[in-house]
């Protein structure tokens, strides 16, 4: 199904334009965002920007969609390109604001330096872009209240999905965070 600029799709308003839904998982060829537009049956959201914030993805997480939303949103994105070597990735660690990978070994101790922006591993499975761009945006609207978000995520290393969160420390201890026991 070929979804056309202004069409309209399940509940709900226009989508963005440009978005075009085929085989198993949808893609966006280029999407344009617009507050209030409905995406993938969820309506964009109408909110402030947040405050600048670097975000690196991992290449295991980084597509067209997710990388286009974020911008929309106010972050600045910058990807590991495909095969990068895991010693260079964790050299910009200490560049870039907030990680986010689905790479499990970024949570083990002594794999990233004592210093960084954040980190979070998202639990996602075999999750489509869409639902990854959810998931991310969900954790970031999390912190968003808080007014320091960059702040609020330093050095600190996440392991999250949709029903739980846990914290890991320098030591590979976890916490659970949500929900709590």
């Amino acid at each position: 199904m070929r979804l056309r600029a202004g069409g309209r799709l399940g509940v709900g308003g226009p989508y963005p334009r440009a978005v075009q839904f085929g085989g198993s998982a949808a893609r966006l060829t280029r999407p344009v965002f617009a507050e209030g537009a409905w995406l993938a049956g969820v309506q964009c959201p109408v909110m402030p920007k947040p405050k600048r914030l670097d975000i690196l993805l991992d290449e295991d997480v980084a597509s067209g969609f997710l990388i286009e939303y974020l911008t929309y949103r106010g972050y600045s994105v910058v990807t590991v390109r495909k095969g990068e070597p895991d010693h260079l990735v964790r050299g910009s660690l200490t560049r870039h604001r907030l990680f986010f990978s689905k790479d499990k070994d970024w949570l083990k101790p002594g794999r990233v330096p004592r210093k960084h922006g954040g980190i979070v591993v998202l639990d996602a499975g075999h999750a489509d872009e869409i639902e990854l761009t959810s998931l991310v945006d969900s954790f970031l609207r999390a912190y968003e209240k808080d007014r320091q978000l960059a702040a609020a995520l330093v050095d600190r290393r996440f392991l999250y999905s949709w029903d739980e969160v846990w914290e890991y420390d320098t030591d590979g201890n976890s916490t659970r965070i949500f929900p709590r026991m």
